[in-house]
């Protein structure tokens, strides 16, 4: 009997440090003391793991994998496709809210203008945030983009468009055909046609003169170039609605018309990004292609100017 209560007494001191030696017996084994410090074996071996550095300090960091060629290219491809979405989707729906009467050209243009700049600053890394076939042409044309991009390139663009246009019809409905733009009385096609070359010549020769000065400028190209936008929305929504894209009247028109006179709306921007190309060649003559230049038109070297 006496014998049990002593084991009965030491289990119900169990783990109390302040009991008698029996209890600090079992104590010590379930939490070992630090026999050089006096601390209990947990509380000494933390303060021991926190003054050594973690085996992920030590090791160094492994390189990160590198995506494949094919796998960059498909992604610059989506970059142009979404970019030219959300540019299309943008500038339509703020055509349309103008047609509609619900803001005034000012916001019209400004809204333009913002909505290429922010587009450039967030998509310009990635494929050169072009979002225009002239733009892609010009670039290829002027030795700075390789040529084998350039119909990949535009079927990006165009298929970006055509879902815009879808969204457009979504949100306007019966007025979506006001995203489209026209050429509005009173001028003529043929006056029409000459205001869609003008604008897309100033446009193209901003672009163009911005990106063989990348150096120079650097990201904040992307400025001038909504300046330009908006600045030519001001001047030119009263002639054509100041499209200076294809694929930014292309697409709604195939999805929710008008479609009569479109080819304006193509072969205008595309001959006056001729005019601007056979401009800056003859302003840059015997100047050679920079690097920066090159990568301000493909997005390697930091947001293109496009």
């Amino acid at each position: 009997m006496e014998r049990r209560d002593e084991r009965r007494g030491a289990a119900d001191n169990f783990g109390d440090p302040n009991k008698d030696n029996k209890s600090s017996f079992f104590s010590r084994i379930v939490e070992p003391q630090s026999v050089s410090k006096g601390k209990k074996h947990s509380q000494w071996y933390r303060e021991k793991k926190a003054k050594q550095p973690s085996d992920a300090a030590n090791q160094s960091t492994p390189p990160p994998k590198e995506r494949s060629p094919f796998v960059e290219f498909l992604i610059r491809l989506f970059s142009e496709l979404v970019g030219t979405f959300i540019l299309v989707v943008m500038l339509g729906s703020l055509g349309a809210l103008q047609g509609m009467g619900k803001i005034d050209i000012g916001a019209h243009a400004l809204g333009d203008g913002a909505t290429l700049l922010l587009l450039v600053y967030s998509l310009g890394e990635v494929g050169g945030a072009h979002f225009n076939p002239c733009v892609t042409a010009a670039m290829a044309l002027h030795g700075l983009f390789p040529y084998e991009w350039v119909i990949p390139y535009w079927i990006s663009q165009f298929i970006g468009s055509i879902i815009a246009g879808g969204v457009i019809r979504a949100l306007f409905k019966g007025n979506a055909w006001r995203a489209t733009g026209g050429i509005l009385p009173p001028y003529s096609l043929a006056e029409g046609m000459g205001a869609e070359v003008l604008f897309t010549f100033i446009l193209v020769f901003v672009i163009l003169s911005i990106c063989n000065r990348g150096r120079v400028v650097g990201p904040t190209g992307a400025l001038a170039v909504g300046a330009a936008i908006s600045a030519l929305i001001v001047f030119g929504d009263n002639v054509t609605s100041g499209s200076m894209n294809p694929f930014r009247s292309l697409g709604p028109a195939i999805v929710n018309g008008p479609i009569s006179h479109i080819w304006v709306y193509v072969a205008g921007p595309f001959l006056g990004m001729l005019i601007a190309l056979f401009t800056v060649e003859a302003l840059s003559w015997n100047k050679p292609v920079t690097e920066d230049a090159k990568g301000a038109a493909t997005g390697e070297g930091g947001q293109t100017l496009a």
